[in-house]
């Protein structure tokens, strides 16, 4: 080891700027000798894949692809009916209180006075059965007014029946409310 270190400090800058290119290019040709024996073989089992393979394989995934994307289109539309569905379901859901709040609420709303409430209640298979039969007093505008948003509300009217009593009106609905086990 000392006799190469005293080999080195000897030499002119020159000869040092020559022995360091000597060793640069002596590494560069062990690097592609080394590559030739073993990175060239890797290489080439990666690189040679035939065309037509690579062309089919292509095709398969442009295939994948867009049946990637119709299913994601699919499942989109299948979520919104899912929650579209959901949403009417909650309307079973409901307790009764909840439905008789809400329709006191709407008489409210309009000034008009609730008469008389009778309900009934019938167990079914799958579900429960209420009958309500509602009567308001009121002014024909708000009358109009309640009929509307019970419309938009989802509820079914068996019976809808104006009356006259004086310069009041008189308003009978039957309703049907059902409710899930």
């Amino acid at each position: 080891m000392d006799k190469i270190v005293l080999f080195l400090e000897n030499l002119s800058l020159r000869e040092k700027i020559l022995f360091l290119s000597f060793l640069a290019l002596l590494g560069i040709f062990l690097g592609f000798k080394t590559y030739e024996g073993f990175l060239k073989s890797f290489f080439d089992e990666i690189i040679s894949l035939d065309e037509q393979e690579l062309l089919e394989k292509r095709e398969q995934n442009f295939i994948l692809q867009k049946d990637k994307i119709t299913l994601e289109k699919e499942l989109q539309t299948q979520k919104e009916k899912l929650n579209f569905y959901e949403n009417k379901m909650k309307i079973f859901n409901q307790n009764i209180e909840n439905h008789l709040s809400e329709l006191e609420s709407l008489a409210q709303k309009y000034g008009l006075n609730v008469k008389k409430l009778q309900d009934s209640y019938k167990e079914e298979k799958d579900f429960n059965k209420y009958h309500l039969f509602l009567e308001f007093e009121g002014e024909f505008k708000s009358l109009l007014k309640l009929i509307q948003d019970l419309e938009n509300l989802n509820y079914q009217f068996h019976c809808i029946e104006l009356k006259t009593i004086g310069l009041k009106l008189n308003l009978k609905i039957n309703l049907s409310l059902y409710r899930l086990r």
